[in-house]
């Protein structure tokens, strides 16, 4: 995807994207919020400790350098967005939006996007088990580069 391709858009007075949340919001939030993903698809973990692996992970990309975008809506904390920037290309970490509030992804999505500099590539690795995030990243333009089978290996 290019930075260039993407629009500006603005949200209600109901939502708020900030720079900063609280850890224990953030923590709270991610628990039941991924259903596709690199811990929910290791044969194994459970559903229960899958999730528990991805709050430590957003918990430890909320403490490091990784930069984050966080959506509210009325004060409450319903998606969010960790990524890197070098020089040439933005990598998305770890991001998702509460499935009550999936109809404004894409306008999130769009937000974080146009905050990069134009002439940057951006990357991020998704589950191709996950449609509606490759629908929502194939209506911005990302291009499927590599497959990867499993995250995780194990001896058989």
């Amino acid at each position: 995807c290019r930075v260039s391709n993407l629009k500006n858009i603005s949200f209600t007075d109901k939502i708020k994207i900030s720079n900063n949340c609280l850890k224990e919001d953030l923590y709270n939030l991610v628990f039941n919020m991924f259903h596709h993903g690199r811990f929910l698809e290791d044969l194994n973990l459970n559903y229960e400790r899958s999730s528990h692996r991805n709050q430590k992970w957003a918990i430890d990309l909320l403490k490091s350098n990784c930069e984050g975008k966080f959506l509210y809506k009325k004060e409450k904390l319903i998606g969010f967005m960790f990524y890197e920037a070098t020089e040439k290309i933005i990598e998305l970490k770890l991001g998702g939006v509460v499935s009550k509030y999936q109809h404004v992804a894409p306008q999130f999505w769009s937000y974080i996007l146009s905050c990069f500099d134009n002439g940057k590539s951006i990357k991020t690795n998704i589950s191709a088990a996950n449609l509606g995030v490759l629908n929502l990243y194939n209506h911005f333009g990302f291009k499927v580069t590599e497959c990867l089978v499993g995250y995780h290996k194990t001896n058989v």
